[in-house]
């Protein structure tokens, strides 16, 4: 499994590990300019990676202020609930749902 968290996250697995990790574009030497992807962690509950990557998101914010910070916090709780929100199905041109 390899789902895209956002720009710069994802998730993927291993045989037992959710797997965050973060995707940079390298300043190496050899690999300069290319994207490369740094593990954050493994964690055995989908629950521990979604509280890590709410944690890195909170770690990086600008907010000068609890207000600030509260507003940040509301808008990745909404993003995140967005993520897991069932879809309604997709449509092909012959009137079929995938």
């Amino acid at each position: 499994m390899r789902i895209q968290i956002d720009d710069n996250f994802l998730m993927d697995t291993d045989d037992n590990n959710f797997i965050l990790k973060e995707v940079k574009i390298s300043n190496g030497e050899k690999t300069k300019g290319e994207k490369v992807e740094n593990i954050v962690g493994y964690y055995g509950k989908i629950e521990h990676l979604i509280e890590a990557y709410f944690t890195k998101q909170l770690l990086r914010s600008d907010a000068t202020s609890f207000d600030e910070l509260l507003v940040e916090v509301r808008s990745l709780r909404t993003y995140l609930k967005t993520l897991f929100r069932p879809r309604e199905k997709e449509c092909d041109c012959d009137g079929q749902h995938n």
